[in-house]
């Protein structure tokens, strides 16, 4: 089954409300469309993130565009050399693996239509039936915050995931609220997404200490893997690297080093579903937990995700999700945890439909309006 033809539609979704972390704030996402044609009139999609713009991924598909036509769809792993080696990605790789995914997802979205799976099937088998996600109190006043993060719990929600990282009394004065608002039975992780020096971490862990936290995720630099390293030695408090885990190579480095506690990434960054896998395995033959990170995506990347992880055995609970700041998809499906799981998905290939009015909606607001982009 040979491939005709590839199509790439930038799309821009608002958020329902903003995202605001220490490197500033954003207000919805701008993401690549992928579909993918067959000569045996099979299709697939997949989702490419916008990072650092939906622009530059635009570009680089169309420059990957010739490499692909006529290829079979079975060869991935030919397929993705051809990206690095012809394509000249492998000089490029943080901003060329989040065009490759996007590629890849497709091409197994047309796999498993075409043997009558779902993807899970085909890259070793389910181990779970259910994946767990956590829940995201998006950074406001305190009393807000407060508010949401009881409200959550009473609905059974038993991991939140909290901002951290601007101004250091504040995070320790809204930690402390929210662990006494929710009690000592409920898991509290906090992300600082690098924001502070590893003198500045080593303070601030040691005081978040008094509130049970869960894991302090990328505290430092991703440039800085042997500030992780001492960060763990010397606080006892479990770390997880994020940024610091981009390529499948920085993920061997910080295996390696033993700098954290939990690994945490995603099919954009690595390079694609099987690198993802790949990489999970790496992980488990460490004896390190995996966790699955999430860029701002939509439901194909969510369904992709989802197909993943349902096969890896050392993941942990509480993977991300953007679906709840999701204003509207672009599937036709309902992409978004009930509380704070979902069920696989059972459908041949991704298992999702391309709902093709909002596709020609967004697409047509990102011609209008540009890009979301990092306000800070």
């Amino acid at each position: 089954m040979r491939i005709t033809d590839l199509q790439a539609t930038a799309v821009s979704v608002p958020f329902k409300e903003r995202e605001i972390f220490s490197f500033g704030y954003r207000e919805g996402l701008s993401n690549v469309i992928i579909e993918i044609k067959t000569d045996e009139g099979i299709s697939g999609i997949g989702e490419c993130m916008g990072n650092p713009s939906a622009g530059a991924i635009l570009e680089a598909i169309q420059l990957f565009r010739p490499h692909l036509i006529g290829q079979d769809v079975f060869s991935i792993e030919n397929i993705t050399a051809d990206f690095y080696k012809k394509a000249r990605w492998a000089y490029f790789r943080n901003l060329g693996n989040s065009a490759l995914a996007g590629v890849e997802m497709a091409l197994w979205d047309i796999i498993g239509k075409k043997t009558v799976q779902p993807i899970y099937r085909l890259l070793g088998g389910k181990v779970r039936d259910q994946i767990s996600f956590f829940t995201w109190i998006q950074r406001k006043n305190i009393d807000h915050m407060v508010e949401e993060a009881k409200n959550a719990v009473g609905k059974g929600a038993r991991i939140l995931y909290l901002k951290v990282g601007f101004d250091s009394n504040e995070d320790l004065e809204m930690v402390s609220a929210i662990r006494s608002a929710v009690g000592e039975d409920v898991r509290i992780r906090l992300d600082p997404n690098e924001a502070w020096d590893e003198g500045l971490a080593m303070v601030l862990i040691e005081k978040f200490k008094a509130y049970n936290v869960e894991l302090v995720e990328q505290p430092t630099s991703r440039l800085q893997v042997d500030s992780l390293v001492r960060l763990r030695e010397r606080t006892g408090v479990p770390i997880a690297a994020d940024q610091a885990a981009w390529l499948p190579e920085d993920c061997m480095n910080i295996l390696s080093h033993g700098a954290c506690d939990v690994l945490i990434t995603d099919a954009h960054r690595v390079g694609g579903l099987l690198a993802l896998k790949k990489v999970a395995a790496a992980c488990q033959m460490a004896g390190v937990p995996f966790c699955r990170h999430s860029q701002p995506e939509l439901g194909i990347s969510l369904a992709a995700g989802i197909h993943v992880i349902a096969t890896i055995p050392n993941l942990t609970e509480g993977n991300q999700t953007y679906a709840q700041l999701l204003s509207d998809d672009i599937v036709k499906e309902v992409m978004k945890p009930d509380v704070d799981k979902m069920d696989l998905i059972e459908k041949p290939g991704l298992g999702v439909t391309l709902d093709r009015d909002k596709l020609n909606h967004y697409a047509e607001l990102y011609q209008k309006q540009g890009e979301f982009t990092i306000i800070g």
